[in-house]
């Protein structure tokens, strides 16, 4: 099983609240997100050797 390191998930719950807020004009647009999610797995990456690299950065394929 996976360890994450905790401040990693404090990051990711808060910006999925972030997407979830009743006022779209309060909603993170998709740039902020993708930007919010590199900064969560760079700190993963930083803090954990249990994590490595994706062979691929891209959904699409």
């Amino acid at each position: 099983m996976v360890s994450y390191p905790s401040k990693c998930i404090e990051k990711f719950v808060s910006l999925a609240l972030w997407c979830c807020d009743g006022k779209p004009d309060k909603t993170p647009s998709m740039l902020d997100v993708v930007e919010e999610l590199e900064q969560i797995l760079e700190k993963m990456l930083q803090t954990s050797t249990n994590f490595s690299e994706p062979e691929s950065r891209s959904f699409v394929e």
